[in-house]
């Protein structure tokens, strides 16, 4: 069964899903109330949602990710190591997907710089990090395409 992590309640609300089971939405600002979340959701695949702006493609378009670029400036498992099964985490191939684009995690300046990355995130890498830190391995991401609205961060 696949479990899908949001990184913000407007994705339910906007209905990208056709069901809502199986939705857990993460704060990626409440990092130790992040790990309890995902160590409790059972084995199995993972997928991850957040915003992106693309002018490539339609708005609200699905977008795969194979790999992210965290430009927020932090790193959520600096002082939340305690509660890691290991103290280093490799995150090298950390999403399974090539054929997927390269995001840019801007954290909180998503809307003051999001026009200057070609596919801008504001938390996935956050949310992948703590995934793999937690041992798990079948992590799949996507952005949706907001192209015509603004993300209130």
């Amino acid at each position: 069964m696949i479990q899908t992590l949001i990184t913000d309640m407007s994705i339910i609300k906007e209905n990208f899903f056709n069901k809502v089971e199986n939705i857990t939405i993460i704060d990626p600002l409440e990092t130790l109330r992040a790990i309890k979340q995902i160590k409790a959701l059972p084995q199995g695949p993972i997928e991850i949602y957040d915003y992106t702006l693309s002018l490539k493609h339609r708005s609200r378009e699905i977008i795969k990710v194979s790999d992210h670029i965290n430009m927020t400036g932090n790193n959520p498992l600096i002082g939340n190591q305690k509660e890691l099964p290991k103290q280093f985490v490799d995150i090298s191939n950390l999403y399974n997907s090539e054929s997927g684009v390269t995001t840019t995690c801007l954290g909180k300046d998503f809307n003051q710089n999001k026009q200057s990355y070609q596919y801008p995130s504001a938390y996935l890498c956050y949310i992948a990090i703590i995934v793999r830190a937690l041992e798990r391995k079948n992590i799949h991401a996507f952005l949706i395409n907001m192209k015509d609205e603004k993300r209130n961060d």
